[in-house]
């Protein structure tokens, strides 16, 4: 039984991204998932917002859907989330699975200075010293990184992922918050706890961060 000074626990935790914890909060509510925030605690954040909360659906198909959207306007990664639990029917029913299958990457393609300087900032030496040769062009693009062809000095022909310009940021804020919603889901909602979301989210992160 979760005890009231377990969920105060819990709700101190800091969140330091304010505007993107009222943000998610507020694409939640608006794609039907009002209850949701309430059951957990959340509707707190949606104070002082003028948006209307959304009719919940009634059917699982519809809910999927609202799902998949609300993903996909919460940007990379809660796309990478989405993606990632679309390979997880021990969690979800196949509904969820086959909605959250059509979440793509969509971006536009960094351009080829943005990308050296990326790398020359990681890495700390200039692309010339690092590759004999390397692709301006990308072989493969998505909303977290992209890929280019190289050949290091040696002969060896590499491929190198480079991570999109501020982005990092904006996943380690987003990491921050689920896991901040996944404890206090756990700590108000029994039945939460059966699905572990809290060891979701860390094998998320693991994969977002090693990937």
């Amino acid at each position: 039984m979760t005890t009231t000074r377990d969920k105060q626990g819990v709700i101190k935790s800091t969140i330091h991204d304010i505007k993107r914890t009222r943000e998610i909060a507020v694409t939640l509510s608006r794609h039907g998932f009002h209850g949701v925030l309430t059951a957990i605690g959340l509707e707190a954040w949606l104070a002082g917002t003028s948006q209307p909360a959304a009719q919940a659906p009634t059917d699982l198909k519809n809910l999927a859907v609202q799902a998949r959207q609300a993903l996909e306007e919460l940007g990379p990664t809660f796309i990478k989330l989405g993606q990632i639990l679309s390979t997880r029917p021990d969690l979800l029913p196949p509904v969820f699975i086959h909605e959250f299958q059509k979440l793509q990457d969509r971006a536009p393609t960094v351009s080829a200075d943005d990308v050296i300087a990326q790398i020359e900032g990681a890495l700390g030496k200039a692309v010339i010293d690092l590759y004999a040769t390397f692709d301006a062009e990308p072989i493969a693009t998505a909303s977290m990184a992209q890929v280019h062809r190289a050949t290091l000095h040696d002969g060896r022909e590499v491929v190198v992922k480079v991570q999109r310009p501020e982005i990092g940021p904006q996943i380690r804020s987003d990491l921050a918050i689920l896991h901040y919603m996944a404890r206090l889901g756990e700590a108000t909602v029994d039945e939460i706890g059966l699905y572990n979301p809290v060891g979701i989210v860390k094998e998320f992160e693991k994969a977002i961060t090693e990937g």
